[in-house]
């Protein structure tokens, strides 16, 4: 199925939520002109990041060339409203997707930028995917994962050649996210009187003071009855805890090694980042978030490390550079590779789509 959208995206990233280090990291990460920005996290909580996303790599193009991008997006169904081709896939298996990697194949012939819808169940996207960061094109893929971590673990599952997937000219950055109900700001109680009524349990009120006990009386918690402003539901909308990982080479070399607990070290200690946890427990601090509403939806706050607390939006390392390859480009980095740059690798595109995965 091919269908023409015209609709383009006005939200730039980072008004979702995020925090202004957050914002940064992204802006960064799309100002490349190649590469894969992979948006990963539960079914319901990554495509209106990846449309924002889109948005802000339009933009980016435009400044740089003057004149609006060639789009194509992928997917079952395509999730990209943009002023884009969209290709609806099929599954793995059926018809639909050997018709769909065929469209494809004259498809990515032109457009300047490429987007997938969930890639998690389809091998064949993962491999167009890559085919696409391979061959000049800039790449928004979603993928559904429980943590930025165990996202490049997923690819591998699909057969993709490590070699591609550990590569910081393919891979340039990865953002984990969920959505979080927020607590009305009109009817939500104090942590005392919520503690009063029995809202909370008395593990979780210790660990909330104990994480950081000076700001404990900022924490609001959700009124079961709600008000007339939240309709009776005690919430109002939702918001965006994330992580995000800007890679480098030195994070890629560790995760390819198997080393994952210390490559996830050095971008909490190095690289500015922090947790969707950490993100959630800041924005209970700000009284967005109920604690049991976290616990739920996001992780055990018994774990946190109160030493964390205030890393949000900080920047106590390094700056990640804006630009990172793999190493000097040479002829023997990849069998398809001349030695010209990031960009010649259409014998991979060749192999990938021929089904020779085998082969690389």
């Amino acid at each position: 199925m091919l269908k023409l959208l015209a609709e383009r995206a006005s939200d730039p990233v980072g008004t979702g939520g995020l925090s202004g280090l957050q914002e940064r990291q992204i802006n960064d990460i799309l100002a490349r002109p190649y590469g894969m920005l992979v948006i990963s996290g539960p079914t319901g909580c990554r495509t209106t990041q990846a449309h924002r996303a889109l948005g802000m790599v339009e933009r980016h193009f435009e400044r740089r060339l003057g004149r609006r991008p060639a789009v194509v997006a992928f997917g079952n169904p395509a999730e990209m409203p943009e002023n884009s081709l969209v290709v609806s896939s099929g599954t793995a298996t059926d018809q639909a997707s050997h018709d769909a990697t065929a469209q494809a194949r004259n498809a990515l012939r032109r457009p300047n930028i490429v987007a997938f819808g969930d890639i998690g169940g389809d091998p064949a996207m993962a491999d167009l995917a890559f085919w696409a960061a391979a061959t000049c094109h800039q790449v928004i893929v979603t993928i559904g994962v429980n943590g930025a971590f165990d996202t490049l673990g997923r690819f591998l599952d699909h057969r993709i050649p490590p070699e591609m997937v550990f590569d910081t000219r393919m891979v340039s950055g990865i953002v984990c996210q969920r959505l979080v109900s927020v607590t009305c700001p009109h009817c939500a109680l104090p942590r005392h009187e919520a503690k009063q009524r029995g809202l909370l349990e008395p593990d979780l009120i210790r660990d909330v003071e104990r994480i950081d006990d000076r700001r404990a009386k900022d924490v609001r918690v959700w009124r079961p009855e709600g008000c007339d402003a939240c309709k009776g539901r005690g919430y109002q909308g939702r918001d965006i805890v994330a992580e995000i990982v800007p890679v480098d080479l030195t994070l890629m070399s560790e995760l390819r090694s198997g080393r994952q607990a210390g490559a996830r070290d050095r971008w909490l200690s190095e690289l500015n980042g922090f947790t969707m946890l950490e993100h959630a427990v800041a924005k209970m601090f700000t009284g967005r978030f109920d604690p049991s509403t976290i616990e739920d939806r996001v992780g055990d706050l018994s774990g946190f490390n109160p030493s964390r607390v205030g890393t949000v939006g900080t920047a106590k390392g390094r700056r990640p550079p804006r630009l990172e390859l793999l190493g000097k480009p040479r002829r023997t980095d990849y069998p398809w590779s001349s030695g010209s740059g990031p960009h010649c690798c259409s014998e991979a595109a060749r192999i990938l789509l021929a089904g020779g995965r085998d082969q690389l």
